[in-house]
């Protein structure tokens, strides 16, 4: 036993001794490897420690520690990550490796200098240098990983030397600022082909990354993912007809661009590819597409029409959302699928037409909104939509953001509303669901401020979260009987809520936050289960509960019905001086008086008895 246990004693020795470790000197903190040393963050990961260096760092070529000289040979990963107060860096000539993420997110750095030692630079190495404005990268380095110097919004050129064989993707995504890229004329791997000023990879002619000043070469033949994207005042480029392909992100948040032609031999356009280029006027999609991507268009908000090429079998999620300027859609009879969203809150839409040779979508009885034919969905709508009464469902999305839609009417064919339909209608006053709808999706009315009051009807079991949320307009909630459950911010940031009229006899289920509890709002539930309401741990918390007879508030002969018998009853009760019952509380302000008589004529005016 005792040979096993020196045995195993030896054996963590060992261990021990070949296991890197950290030391700190003047500063500067170290992992070991055999005779050389890594600059390293202070913890034993990375991601612990984000402002350990700040100012000027000046990185030694060798390093004493505990009798041993070490020579410094790499800058490790993450070791400045997030350390957002270092200004420049000296790095050593005994350098060869700047490893991943090393000064992700430094974004106080002006200045750095990379040796002609080093050979890699790693993925993410200046992520999000946002200060740097120039980068001089010495003909030793091979490797430039992916996303090398994405984010560094103030760099203004860049020279590609002639020993860089190796670049990773996406390598200056989003440098808002890129002016100049050069690639040495001896580079066998990369070149800037007649003055181009941008990155072509020779061999496959793809241009992987552009300038603001870039001229694409008609040898072109791909634009690379995130190529342009973030160039915020590129505002024109040609691209040639040899162009067959976008990649995702590829002009992304170009907002200078006030047009762009795609040219005819482009079949696919990928997600982001357009997103958020603002200054875009106009969007024409060319007979070659058959394919529009996830977001492809999202947030150009200056383009005020939309021409969609007649090959176009497929629109992604979300592919238009947020195109608040246009004001009409025309889907030709190509298009076979449309996903989820994918003309969400173009908030100016007044015309939407199919083609009425599409054998999937129409605009039936000139409905001005697309519904797929077989199911009866209507999955886009726009301001002057009127609801067809042969349709079943009202998809997701369908009229989120119709800021100018004021008012709708949903027939009781419809049994469905999906996620967000109606999402942000701010200007929608009222809505009547018909009481053949049995499912609300979430966010369904989410941000629809101009709303007074909603009656959810008696076949729905489930009010879903965010449903109602921040219909800040809202000052009466109407729930039946048939409600069992209420999700999670179902009503919050209903901040003008008055009443809420559960007519639910057993309290149904609520979920976080299902309601602002610290408003004063009364609840009026059913005389029976008055108790049950105020011992409930979440229903309990409103500010006043308040039973009520039969019908609700004003039913005072609980009957079933609240008609002008009600007022009358309610006076003789007054006049007769006994002590009133509460549900005699018409209004729900604690007390019983005469005003609730008035309150309960105005109701019954209101109501047209």
């Amino acid at each position: 036993m005792k040979k096993i246990i020196l045995t195993l004693m030896l054996l963590v020795a060992t261990i021990a001794t070949t296991m890197a470790h950290d030391f700190e000197v003047d500063g500067i903190y170290y992992l070991i490897n055999g005779n050389e040393a890594t600059v390293s963050c202070k913890g034993t990961h990375y991601s612990e420690y984000s402002d350990e260096y700040s100012g000027d760092v000046t990185i030694p070529a060798t390093v004493t520690y505990d009798g041993k000289t070490y020579i410094v040979t790499s800058i490790g990963k993450g070791a400045f990550d997030d350390c957002s107060g270092v200004t420049s860096v000296s790095i050593p000539n005994s350098i060869t490796t700047i490893a991943e993420m090393a000064f992700d997110g430094c974004s106080g750095l002006t200045s750095v200098t990379i040796p002609n030692s080093v050979t890699t630079v790693g993925y993410d190495a200046f992520f999000k240098c946002r200060g740097l404005t120039s980068i001089d990268i010495p003909n030793s380095v091979t490797t430039i990983g992916y996303q090398a110097f994405g984010y560094c919004s103030s760099l203004t050129s860049v020279t590609i030397p002639n020993s860089v064989t190796s670049i990773g993707g996406d390598v200056f995504q989003f440098c808002s600022s890129l002016a100049s890229i050069v690639v040495a004329s001896d580079n066998t791997k990369y070149d800037s082909r007649d003055g181009c000023n941008a990155l072509i990879e020779t061999a496959s002619n793809k241009l992987l990354a552009g300038s603001l000043n870039t001229t694409i070469p008609a040898s072109v033949t791909s634009i690379d993912d995130y190529a342009f994207s973030g160039r915020r005042n590129l505002t024109s480029i040609d691209i040639p007809n040899s162009v067959k392909y976008f990649g995702i992100y590829a002009f992304y948040g170009c907002s200078g661009l006030t047009s762009i032609t795609i040219p005819n031999g482009v079949s696919q356009i990928y997600k982001y590819t357009f997103s958020h280029c603002d200054g875009l006027t106009a969007i024409d999609i060319p007979n070659s597409v058959d394919y529009i991507g996830d977001y492809a268009f999202e947030h150009c908000s200056g383009a005020t029409s939309i021409n969609i090429g007649n090959s176009v079998r497929h629109i992604g999620d979300y592919a238009f959302r947020n195109c608040s300027g246009l004001t009409s859609i025309t889907i030709p009879s190509s298009v076979t699928s449309i996903y989820d969203g994918a003309f969400a809150n173009d908030s100016s839409l007044i015309s939407i037409v199919v083609a009425s040779d599409n054998t999937k979508y129409d605009s039936r009885d000139g409905c001005n909104a697309i519904i797929e034919t077989a199911s009866n969905n209507l999955i886009a709508g726009c301001q002057n939509t009127t609801i067809p009464t042969s349709v079943t469902s009202i998809g997701a999305y369908a009229f989120s953001g119709r800021s100018g839609l004021t008012g709708i009417t949903i027939p009781n064919t419809v049994t469905n509303i999906g996620s967000s339909a109606f999402f942000e209608c701010s200007g929608l006053t009222s809505i009547n669901i018909p009481s053949s709808v049995v499912k609300i999706g979430q966010y369904a009315f989410c941000g629809c401020m101009g709303l007074t009051s909603i009656a959810i009807p008696d076949s729905i079991a489930t009010i879903p979260y965010y449903a109602f949320k921040n219909c800040s307009g809202l000052t009466t909630i109407y729930i039946p009987n048939s409600v069992i459950s209420i999700g999670s911010q179902a009503f919050d940031g209903c901040t003008g809520l008055q009443n809420v009229i559960c007519h639910a006899k057993t309290p149904p289920s609520l979920y976080s936050n299902a309601f602002n509890y610290e408003q004063q709002t009364t609840l009026f539930v059913p005389n029976e289960s008055l108790e049950a309401y105020q011992a409930h741990s979440k229903w309990g918390l409103f500010y006043r509960i308040v039973p009520f007879l039969g019908a609700g508030p004003g039913d005072i002969n609980g009957d079933g019905n609240i008609a002008i018998s009600d007022a009358t009853n309610l006076i003789d009760q007054l006049l007769s001086g006994d002590e009133l019952p509460a549900y005699a509380d018409v209004n729900g302000d604690g007390v019983v008086t005469i005003k609730d008589v008035t309150d309960l004529i105005d109701m019954l005016l209101n109501d047209g008895n």
